[in-house]
């Protein structure tokens, strides 16, 4: 009887393993596939006034950068700066991690996070995560949101979610972007997300009319 137990353990440890690697090897195949789900030329260099420049990338970047799935930028309007970095997955999970352990790995504290909505009378309500990070004499607020051009999410851990989602319910793949904007707090910190909050309902009007 101890035997049969133990054989029967066995099988169900084997078909357990066959299964996770059918599954691995159909993810894999399907990742060759992914669907562009927000394409990045939707980011022009001008976006309503604003005027764009590209920041120089660090050495591990300039390959994403070359592939057309990380954008790196100033944008200048009224003496005003907000900077915009936007990658794209593309299959490559290891390229989009949380902005928040990103900040708290490089050594910023977090001062406060939240989840606000944004919008005006032209543009849909969204919700949107905002830090207050500060690191030696540097005070700055970073605004981000992941979208695969139909989901929109502030969450990291939802947009994960999203993803299982569409493999196990649609079975396709959508890759997702990661925006953060961010800026430098000069004066006061309500002053600084008008400022930020005016470029991404620019961005986002301008991505609209592409």
């Amino acid at each position: 009887m101890a035997v049969d137990k133990q054989v029967k353990k066995l099988k169900i440890i084997f078909l357990i393993l066959l299964v996770v690697i059918i599954f691995l090897y159909w993810f894999d195949q399907k990742q060759k596939n992914i669907e562009i789900g927000y394409s990045l030329d939707n980011i022009t260099m001008n976006i309503d006034g604003w005027k764009g420049g590209n920041i120089s990338p660090s050495e591990k970047e300039k390959t994403w950068v070359e592939q057309g799935d990380l954008v790196i930028r100033g944008y200048q309007k009224d003496n005003n700066t907000v900077y915009l970095v936007a990658i794209q997955e593309k299959g490559d999970r290891h390229k989009v991690h949380s902005p928040q352990d990103c900040y708290s790995g490089s050594g910023w504290v977090i001062l406060k996070k939240d989840s606000i909505s944004i919008g005006d009378a032209n543009s849909k309500i969204k919700i949107v995560r905002r830090m207050h990070v500060v690191k030696d004499s540097n005070s700055r607020l970073v605004y981000y949101w992941l979208t695969n051009g139909e989901d929109r999410t502030e969450s990291f851990k939802r947009h994960l979610v999203l993803f299982l989602r569409d493999i196990l319910v649609k079975g396709n793949f959508k890759s997702w972007v990661c925006f953060q904007i961010s800026a430098e707090i000069k004066t006061d910190v309500e002053a600084t997300s008008e400022l930020i909050e005016s470029f991404i309902n620019d961005l986002d009007k301008q991505a609209a009319s592409r």
